[in-house]
């Protein structure tokens, strides 16, 4: 599935404006916990990405996505373990 990120989020920062992904569940978020903000979504307006300060969260299998991606995203996680 093409997922495309929303402006001022880290997946956008970290995976750029839209990307490929392994996307294929039977449920999704219909509604976020307070704060969090909706940071990538399918073609289909599946929320596939949701993002609240240093917290992330994806709907799809990172670990199955192409090196690629699996780059950006550990690029985006060791980042974000090395703030204080």
């Amino acid at each position: 599935h093409l997922v495309k990120t929303t402006n001022n989020s880290l997946l956008k920062k970290y995976l750029g404006v839209e990307f490929m992904t392994n996307s294929f569940h039977h449920q999704a978020i219909n509604h976020l916990a307070k704060d969090f903000m909706i940071s990538a979504k399918s073609e289909d307006n599946i929320i596939e990405g949701i993002e609240k300060d240093n917290i992330i969260g994806v709907q799809w299998h990172p670990e199955k996505n192409n090196d690629k991606i699996q780059q950006r995203l550990l690029n985006l996680f060791k980042d974000l373990l090395e703030e204080k």
